[in-house]
C-alpha cells in the first residue's frame, strides 16, 4: 500500500451542471491506498483459493 497525503481541491464547477455547484475548497486527511489495482475477477480468485470472507460477510453488514 501507499499513503496519499492530505490536502485541499476544489470540487464542483460553477460552469458545469446544475449539480455540481457551487466549486468549493474540499479539505480531505491522509489515506492508504493499494499500489496495485485488483479486478473483480482476481478477488473472487483469491476469495476461492482462500476462503476469505469479507467484513460484510463475517458481520452480516456493510458500510458503503
Amino acid at each position: 500500500m501507499v499513503w496519499v497525503d492530505g490536502g485541499t481541491f476544489t470540487m464542483g464547477s460553477d460552469r458545469g451542471l446544475q449539480d455540481e455547484a457551487p466549486a468549493r475548497p474540499v479539505e480531505i486527511s491522509g489515506f492508504w491506498i493499494d499500489k496495485y489495482e485488483v479486478t473483480n475477477s482476481q478477488f473472487k480468485q483469491f476469495v476461492d483459493a482462500t476462503a476469505y470472507a469479507t467484513g460484510a460477510e463475517r458481520f452480516g453488514d456493510s458500510m458503503v
